[in-house]
């Protein structure tokens, strides 16, 4: 090899402890290291046989001159509650939604959906955070935790009935999508979360998850639209 490696644009990671989760933007791509590799890349290492995976699955690129990396953000890591955390179980019954709200959130999943399956595979998720860059462009003003998750249940209740799949990414993008056809704006978030490592997406609303159990506070946002400074 000649030059430098360093993270290919789009790639976020971040260091749970027990793992670096590494997850590129651009294609989609997830890669779990472990604590000594997590060190590898916090360290823009040597050319090893990880080096070589990871310009493999596109993480890493050769660059002519040396440039910086950013180091992963600090996960949140899980911790034993020694049996006095509580996980939802089983079904629970939607709200009732008004049926404008299931109109406008109709469309906006058909759009959400169709913006999915048209065009490769591999850049799927290249194409859903430049839909949710362009929504956010579109709300006049914040919404409010209620308008939000008003939105986010009337989505949520169509995704029954989809014939494909529709899921936390799907479901965030559309909610953020309808809100702004309502002329409200919130913030799209996509994140991490440790034991087991998964990956999860939802939206804010007044500084808040909306809509969504406990254990999200656990996630770790990777990437969120608009960011912090963008609405400072």
């Amino acid at each position: 090899m000649t030059g430098f490696l360093m993270p290919s644009p789009g790639v976020r990671a971040c260091d749970l402890g027990s793992a670096t989760v590494l997850v590129h933007y651009g294609t989609g791509a997830v890669q779990a290291l472990s604590p000594g590799a997590g060190k590898w890349w916090e360290l823009a290492g040597e050319d090893t046989a990880l080096a070589a995976l990871l310009r493999r699955t596109g993480m890493v690129v050769v660059s002519a001159n040396p440039v910086p990396g950013s180091p992963p953000v600090p996960g949140r890591r899980w911790e034993a509650s020694w049996g006095v955390q509580e996980l939802p179980m089983g079904f629970t019954e939607f709200p009732r939604v008004a049926f404008s709200r299931m109109i406008v959130a109709s469309g906006a999943l058909l759009m959400v959906l169709t913006n999915a399956r048209i065009g490769p595979r591999r850049s799927r998720m290249n194409r859903m955070v430049r839909l949710a860059q362009n929504v956010s462009k579109f709300g006049r003003r914040p919404a409010t935790t209620a308008e939000a998750a008003e939105v986010v249940h009337a989505v949520r209740r169509l995704g029954l009935f989809s014939p494909v799949r529709v899921a936390c990414l799907e479901e965030s993008v559309a909610a953020a999508l309808a809100l702004a056809a309502l002329g409200r704006g919130v913030r799209w978030c996509h994140g991490v979360i440790a034991d087991p490592i998964r990956l999860h997406a939802w939206i804010e609303a007044e500084g808040r998850p909306v809509a969504e159990p406990d254990s999200t506070r656990r996630c770790t946002a990777l990437l969120t639209i608009p960011t912090a400074e963008e609405t400072t």
